[in-house]
């Protein structure tokens, strides 16, 4: 994940996820489902999600996104059918911008069972950015080397439905 201040107000996040969907058989047919929801001022239109690629075992697929404001959110849906693979490897790369007056926290929720993951996040000088658990066990672990404006965490476990991170952001 990468974040970009634009002004003093808002930030560009650039989030480029891969992860696994291992079916019990390749007969099986998943729907693969993601909704996020973005806070939004009333009568404000720079928050944004851009979808840039969506691979599915390194083939880009063409998905149609739903979006549309509703009670004070940005919502955005999308779903794809996979069948017929024992793996599937899932790569997406998405833009969204966020009001930091708005939005001063991010987070990530899974909706499955995940086994071990790894958050890697640059942003500028003038943020400052706490991660830190949401409903885990134990701790995500400093992973690699440690640089100025960079966080490499790494979660070993399981995590469970609803468990995650979320990302606290502070103007310096």
């Amino acid at each position: 994940m990468k974040i970009v201040l634009i002004n003093r107000e808002y930030i560009e996040i650039t989030e480029d996820v891969e992860f696994y969907i291992i079916p019990t058989s390749s007969h099986d047919t998943i729907n693969y489902r993601y909704n996020t929801r973005i806070s939004i001022p009333e009568e404000e239109d720079q928050t944004g999600f851009d979808m840039q690629s969506f691979q599915i075992n390194g083939e880009e697929k063409n998905i149609e996104i739903s979006k549309y404001k509703t009670n004070g959110y940005l919502v955005v849906r999308y779903a794809i059918e996979l069948r017929g693979c024992e793996k599937y490897i899932v790569r997406r790369v998405v833009k969204k911008i966020y009001s930091l007056i708005y939005n001063p926290t991010k987070g990530f929720r899974t909706r499955r069972f995940v086994k071990g993951l790894h958050v890697r996040i640059s942003y500028p000088q003038s943020l400052q950015i706490e991660l830190r658990e949401s409903g885990t066990i134990e701790e995500f672990k400093k992973h690699g080397v440690i640089h100025e404006n960079h966080i490499d965490r790494e979660y070993a476990g399981l995590l469970f439905p609803m468990q995650g991170y979320r990302l606290f952001l502070y103007l310096q």
